[in-house]
């Protein structure tokens, strides 16, 4: 991967021209050799693939009054992207967004849009090394109120100097009001104290499907 200035002779690209793309990151522009687009084929992507047709054909099952609420929720409310720009997306993008974490909750769709799409999750998250047992521990300020949800991800074990987040930090729990205040992620068993690091990331979900902002934080286990 190339750092460059110019990319395509321009003061700023993005996007991709023959074989090479251009993009930006926290440390500036960059090029790389253009990807091409990998069908899934695992048993987890293929599900997520068949839930996301299912919220398809959902959407267009809805009245026109309805499709029309959800178009106007999406020009009132855009998105932030990855480079920080504001862009619009569509009413069905929004449904299927919410609508998915209200499935994998096992709660009904929601045929109209909320009010905002502000969560009103309000539990503090926190992760951290328990100084007895030395597993990685949740800690909630409070029980999570019914149809709130956290969406925890979290990698493999790695090198302590791992700063950019890894494609082996994955979603690999959702936990429902029924969660415990402290939670074990980890076993310490399961760690390699003293010379790894482990990256986490998780939002917080509300009755509506609405989710909080991404956090994340890397743990750097100890021996106990």
């Amino acid at each position: 991967m190339a750092k460059v200035k110019n990319p395509f002779l321009s003061s700023e690209a993005r996007g991709s021209v023959g074989g090479m793309t251009a993009s930006r990151n926290t440390m500036g522009a960059y090029m790389r050799a253009k990807a091409s687009p990998v069908q899934p084929r695992t048993e987890t992507q293929q599900k997520r693939r068949y839930a996301l047709q299912k919220l398809t054909r959902e959407y267009q099952d809805l009245t026109t009054t309805q499709i029309e609420a959800w178009n106007d929720f999406a020009s009132n409310w855009p998105i932030t992207d990855v480079f920080g720009d504001s862009i619009s997306i569509t009413g069905l993008d929004w449904y299927v967004s919410l609508n998915s974490r209200l499935a994998a909750l096992g709660s009904a769709s929601a045929t109209l849009p909320p009010l905002n799409p502000n969560s009103t999750f309000n539990n503090t998250v926190s992760i951290f090394q328990h100084v007895s047992t030395g597993a990685i521990v949740m800690g909630l300020s409070g029980s999570l109120t019914p149809g709130s949800a956290i969406w925890m991800s979290w990698s493999s074990n790695l090198p302590k100097s791992s700063i950019f987040t890894k494609k082996s930090c994955k979603l690999r729990e959702i936990y429902d009001s029924t969660v415990s205040l402290s939670h074990t992620l980890i076993l310490y068993s399961g760690l390699v104290p003293d010379e790894s690091c482990v990256q986490f990331k998780f939002i917080g979900v509300d009755p509506e499907g609405r989710a909080t902002p991404v956090q994340k934080k890397n743990i750097f286990p100890t021996s106990i």
